[in-house]
C-alpha cells in the first residue's frame, strides 16, 4: 500500500489512469474529429456539473462543521488535517 513519502511504493491506479489517458489521446488522433467531438459532448457540460457538485460538498450544507467548507474550498480559513493516532 502507497504511504506519502514512500518513493519506492508503485502507484498502480495512478498508472493505469495514465495509460487510460494516453491510449484515448492516441485513439482520437487515429479516428479524428469524430471523437474529438464526443469527447467535447460529454466533458464540457461535465466540468459545469462537477464544479456544482464540489462546491456543494465542500459549501457544508447539512455538514458537521457549521457551513465552513466553503471557506476551505476558496482558501479564507486552514483545512483541518486528519491528526495520526500511533
Amino acid at each position: 500500500m502507497y504511504k506519502e513519502g514512500d518513493p519506492s511504493a508503485f502507484a498502480g491506479p495512478l498508472f493505469f489512469a495514465n495509460i487510460f489517458c494516453w491510449l484515448f489521446i492516441a485513439m482520437s488522433l487515429a479516428v479524428g474529429p469524430k471523437l474529438i467531438e464526443m469527447k467535447a459532448i460529454i466533458t464540457v457540460p461535465l466540468r459545469f456539473i462537477l464544479l456544482i457538485v464540489f462546491v456543494i460538498k465542500f459549501a457544508g450544507l447539512n455538514s458537521t462543521h457549521k457551513g465552513k467548507g466553503i471557506g476551505w474550498y476558496l482558501g479564507s480559513e486552514p483545512f483541518p488535517l486528519p491528526v495520526v493516532e500511533g
